[in-house]
């Protein structure tokens, strides 16, 4: 009889065992499957977000291009004023001689009407300055933006990478176990 008992919490206590070992698999294959399915999750983000950052940076680089073709066109429109206050200059010179030459009411006119030109030349040239000015300064902040910007997604695709290694050791010990 006791040998019966004995034999009995024996197989008893082995198909605890067995049990308690099919379950701890169980867990581990589930494990195993959600990490997976995270890690797959990861990537997925982890490429849509590179996706978008590429995205961003082909934007920053439009931008970037279009602030270069404005500041060509403000380069244009500030050589064209700078060639205004050459001709007035010239102009004037002109009307110098012609006041030499004893046209004083002539030259007195014409000055004044030089004078009104080279006003409107000299505004034109210091807006075109300052529309050169602030198209540069887009070009600078547009350049720091798309370094940021790329950046960001270089750190966030090594910090999702990390990630995904870590998940994959996971896996490998837990199917090592």
């Amino acid at each position: 009889e006791e040998a019966e008992r004995l034999q009995r919490e024996a197989e008893e206590a082995l198909r605890e065992r067995i049990r308690k070992a099919k379950e701890a698999r169980e867990k581990f294959e589930n494990d195993a499957r959600q990490a997976e399915e995270e890690v797959k999750r990861a990537r997925e983000e982890a490429e849509l977000q590179a996706a978008r950052r590429d995205r961003e940076a082909e934007e920053a680089a439009k931008r970037i291009q279009d602030a270069e073709a404005r500041t060509r066109e403000e380069m244009d429109l500030a050589a064209k004023a700078e060639a205004l206050v050459q001709q007035e200059e010239e102009k004037r010179k002109v009307a110098e001689e012609k006041a030499r030459e004893g046209i004083a009411e002539v030259v007195r006119m014409e000055e004044e009407i030089l004078h009104l030109e080279e006003e409107k030349a000299v505004k034109e040239l210091e807006e075109a300055r300052q529309k050169l000015q602030q198209v540069q300064e887009d070009v600078a902040r547009i350049a720091v933006e798309r370094a940021r910007v790329e950046e960001a997604a270089k750190n966030d695709l090594a910090s999702k990478e990390g990630a995904l290694q870590h998940w994959q050791k996971v896996k490998e010990e837990a199917e090592k176990r």
